[in-house]
């Protein structure tokens, strides 16, 4: 009995580890992010301010008409061909799964310098920073997937 306490006790603390580690480093780039910088809002806006980069939103169509940064690109695959290895990108998406999923594409094709935007357009409202919409007018709408992700948007309009 003390055995199976110690296995689950054991296995609680590697699941709350691993959980810490995907939500600092990304799902999909937990154990390699040689190439990807995870960051927060605020230090994504100072970045833009510094310097030139290509911004690439990586959700649907219908999320990027809703709401997005200004000066971003929705992604589409042919988009890649286009992209110069050795020039930064920021990726986002709305909670920062898709976005991680593709800055690991991207480190594995020999990107060189790839941002991705920690929490996602849903961490950048949050922040109360500026977003557009399709119109390129001023918004407070973000399109968040979907109720459960609805609940971490604590400033803006959540659209499903």
């Amino acid at each position: 009995m003390k055995r199976k306490k110690y296995i689950l006790l054991s296995l609680t603390i590697i699941m709350v580890l691993f959980s810490f580690l995907a939500y600092h480093r990304g799902v999909y780039t937990v154990f390699n992010m040689e190439k990807v910088k995870r960051i927060k809002a605020e230090e994504a806006l100072d970045l833009l301010r510094e310097k030139s980069m290509t911004i690439l939103d990586v959700r649907d169509e219908y999320e990027y008409t809703v709401s997005h940064l200004n000066g971003a690109v929705r992604y589409e695959k042919d988009l890649l061909g286009d992209l110069d290895k050795n020039e930064p990108i920021l990726l986002y998406c709305t909670v920062s799964l898709r976005s991680n999923k593709l800055a690991k594409q991207l480190q594995k094709q020999g990107f060189n310098e790839v941002y991705e935007l920690k929490n996602g357009l849903i961490g950048w409202s949050n922040a109360s920073l500026p977003m557009v919409n399709a119109e390129n007018s001023n918004t407070e709408e973000v399109h968040v997937y979907n109720r459960f992700f609805g609940t971490f948007l604590k400033k803006g309009k959540a659209i499903y």
